[in-house]
């Protein structure tokens, strides 16, 4: 499961977010099948820093689900996810929606971005109401950009 961790930090240098990068994979009992990182919504092109990114931002958790039904559609196969920071409430909400049983994400990307502590514990919470087992490993040695600044998880 950790090489779907790495596949997701991989990824997350594909965003055009200049402050944070987030790549996420979902991942059935053989292989990663979808994938997304944060970028701006379609038809936004280029850098965007205004006062309404996050709002205008497509989450790299998001993505992949998008990604997983736009071939896959709703199938009985279980699905995880590996992702490279923990789930905002919206991403977490998307996930249990989606049926996704568990996530994995690294301990480092939680302590990398302290300012989102309340939003990723409440995430955590709708994971856990929603049946989604959190997985948390330690480190995996990939380099990240979080919070503007290039960090090892």
């Amino acid at each position: 499961m950790i090489n779907y961790l790495r596949e997701a930090a991989r990824l997350s240098w594909c965003s055009t977010d200049p402050r944070t990068k987030i790549g996420a994979v979902i991942y059935d009992a053989e292989k990663s099948i979808a994938n997304g990182f944060n970028d701006l919504s379609a038809g936004y092109e280029g850098v965007y820093t205004g006062k309404d990114k996050y709002k205008l931002t497509l989450h790299a958790e998001q993505a992949a689900i998008f990604d997983y039904f736009r071939y896959y559609k709703k199938d009985d196969r279980r699905i995880g996810m590996a992702a490279t920071a923990a789930c905002c409430t919206e991403c977490a909400k998307a996930i249990v929606a989606a049926g996704i049983s568990e996530v994995l994400t690294c301990k480092r990307a939680l302590e990398a971005m302290p300012a989102w502590e309340e939003e990723f514990e409440i995430g955590h919470q709708i994971l856990a109401a929603g049946g989604v087992k959190l997985i948390l490993v330690p480190e995996i040695g990939e380099e990240v950009f979080m919070s503007g600044e290039l960090i090892t998880i």
